[in-house]
């Protein structure tokens, strides 16, 4: 639950102008041991709907912006 609300509280309280893309450090001390490189954040934002992603360096942030716009 902790998660999600950081998250949450990370990309609300972003701009509109700003890229759907974040990197977010605070976040490996929340997921701990469970991940061992950096994540990234790529989320989108229709209305008051957020669709959000965390990946690490292995997929393709442009990919999973990608499959949240044509779902």
């Amino acid at each position: 639950q902790s998660l999600v609300s950081k998250i949450f509280s990370l990309v609300s309280s972003r701009p509109a102008s700003l890229c759907n893309f974040l990197d977010a450090p605070e976040l490996q001390a929340l997921l701990g041991e469970r991940i061992g490189e950096e994540v990234r954040v790529v989320y989108r934002c229709y209305a008051t709907l957020y669709f959000v992603f965390v990946v690490d360096s292995s997929e393709s942030e442009l990919g999973i912006l990608d499959l949240i716009q044509v779902r």
